[in-house]
């Protein structure tokens, strides 16, 4: 009696794992995304263009206040937060997916 091929498990991926800290990651991303947002504002209030920014300073303060927020929780979380284990699956370069050994 024949036995049908089996494939072999795990034959074309390479298990990568890694320590990261999610919270603090997402506070890096959110802080430098919106440092451009940030510069943009002062770069209207020192040039004073355009007059939409410049005759509503209440805005331009608003847009600025998050920015040292979310800088200060990024260096906490980067101090604070345990370092978690987390594992990914990659395609091996090497591998041919035709052949199944």
């Amino acid at each position: 009696m024949n036995t049908p091929p089996q494939i072999v498990s795990g034959g074309g991926w390479i298990k990568q794992q890694a320590l990261i800290r999610p919270k603090a990651r997402l506070f890096s991303m959110l802080s430098l995304i919106w440092l451009g947002v940030a510069i943009a504002v002062l770069s209207t209030l020192c040039a004073q263009w355009p007059q939409f920014f410049a005759s509503r300073p209440w805005l331009c303060a608003a847009l600025l206040a998050p920015e040292p927020l979310l800088m200060a929780l990024a260096v906490m979380f980067w101090l604070t937060e345990a370092p978690q284990m987390t594992t990914t699956y990659s395609s091996s370069p090497g591998h041919n997916a035709r052949s199944l050994y």
